[in-house]
């Protein structure tokens, strides 16, 4: 189940994959900060065992092609339907 953002939430806490232009997977992570409106903090996370890689700041604009999920066992749950 993905999830969009309303208005005064927060994508904090929530996982992702980012889709490319093949709409294949391209990252997978998790939002981990807001420090300020606009810009969002993230954990992106290897693909063949799921270790924390690189953190990286991300303009809400370059969010658009990514899939949310509620929490890692739903993200998962999506990877798994699409590799399978």
């Amino acid at each position: 189940m993905t999830k969009k953002q309303t208005e005064g939430e927060s994508f904090v806490g929530h996982y992702f994959h980012e889709i490319d232009v093949d709409d294949k997977m391209k990252t997978q992570g998790v939002v981990i900060a807001n420090p300020e409106p606009g810009w969002y903090l993230v954990q992106l996370f290897e693909w063949l065992h799921g270790n924390p890689t690189s953190r990286h700041l991300v303009r809400i604009e370059d969010m658009r092609s990514w899939c949310f999920y509620e929490d890692s066992e739903a993200m998962k749950s999506a990877y798994r339907a699409i590799a399978a």
